[in-house]
């Protein structure tokens, strides 16, 4: 992949979303079984990982739940919400800026919405959700982050977290 002006841009053969990638390992590889390899090595040198990502599919979500029980590792779902309209919103204003981060426009949006798959109760047992749907200085305030924060203690309790993982403050 090529950058111009700090932007991704398709090299030949390559499309850095969508299409394969060349892969050392093997002739052509997706950037799903990319990441995959990439997560498996960080969670085999014992330190924290956090994947982003919507995995809006349940078998998605299931095969980095399996990866990582099968290796020891313990698993938190972030469910980050907000009203389809609030989406909506957010989705239009990025629209204009050439810098965005991200690249889903309204037609996305709309299939994202139409294919999420709800979370089954193992799932939602591991699971700490954030309602997005406030104003964004709501984020600096530690109590939007207090449940997560009670969650990571009580899994460093429990003995779900190594003690090699990095420990978070109370601000």
């Amino acid at each position: 992949m090529t950058h111009v002006n700090g932007a991704p841009q398709e090299a030949p053969g390559c499309c850095w979303r969508e299409r394969p990638i060349p892969d050392p390992g093997s002739r052509r590889c997706n950037l799903q079984t990319l990441g995959r390899r990439i997560t498996r090595g960080v969670l085999e040198l014992g330190l924290p990982i956090l994947v982003d990502a919507t995995f809006l599919k349940q078998r998605h979500r299931a095969r980095f739940i399996e990866l990582a029980t099968e290796l020891g590792t313990p698993v938190f779902l972030l469910d980050f919400y907000a009203s389809p309209r609030r989406l909506a919103q957010r989705v239009w204003k990025r629209s204009g800026d050439p810098w965005r981060a991200s690249d889903a426009g309204p037609a996305v949006l709309v299939r994202q919405l139409a294919n999420e798959e709800p979370l089954t109760p193992e799932e939602a047992a591991l699971t700490v959700g954030f309602d997005t749907d406030v104003p964004p200085g709501s984020y600096e305030n530690p109590r939007y982050w207090h449940r997560l924060i009670l969650r990571l203690q009580r899994g460093a309790r429990h003995g779900e977290i190594p003690d090699s993982a990095p420990r978070l403050r109370q601000a």
